[in-house]
């Protein structure tokens, strides 16, 4: 059996309450920033742990939470979108270095080298997902329901995809090099 202080049970009865009180509010403030349910619902579940971890900064300081935690919902929703917007970026960049005008490669050989990098990942989650990407204009969120994981899950196996991708093309260009 677990027991708590009257401090803790009050903090627990405090952040309870405010967590149901705000939550629809913050839900909906941070989709006009992200513009996807599920992303909103994880980055409330962030803002939510940043605030209970500095709880006892603002318990006696003010009642109304309110301002305090749009203001960590907000930071929370656009260093996520920064973070995103950094991935799109790192994409774009594999696909141009793969396009690299010293390898003169055409299309159809590029696609040849990854799928050979592809076939020898031992994981097979990630060649399931390279497929999946290569073959399908699938959304995010279709593929992370028919690959039966979260859309967070997704987004660390396609991040580790890419860097496995260019890790093993790194590694062919210096086997190449003299």
């Amino acid at each position: 059996m677990i027991f708590f202080s009257i401090r803790e049970k009050k903090f627990y009865m405090d952040f309870n309450s405010i967590y149901k009180q705000y939550k629809n509010v913050l839900i909906s403030y941070i989709y006009k920033i992200v513009h996807d349910k599920e992303t909103s619902k994880d980055i409330l579940q962030e803002s939510i742990l940043k605030f209970w971890q500095n709880y006892d900064k603002y318990i006696y300081k003010n009642d109304n939470y309110l301002p305090l935690l749009i203001e960590i919902c907000k930071n929370t929703a656009y260093d996520y979108l920064r973070k995103n917007q950094k991935q799109k970026i790192q994409n774009n960049l594999l696909i141009e270095n793969l396009k690299d005008e010293k390898m003169n490669l055409d299309d159809q050989h590029i696609l040849d080298k990854l799928n050979a990098i592809v076939y020898n990942i031992e994981d097979e989650q990630l060649k399931e997902l390279y497929y999946i990407l290569l073959h399908t204009k699938s959304k995010k969120k279709d593929i992370a329901k028919y690959m039966k994981i979260s859309d967070r899950h997704l987004r660390r196996k396609m991040n580790q995809l890419i860097q496995t991708i260019k890790t093993r093309l790194e590694e062919e260009n210096e086997k190449i090099k003299p």
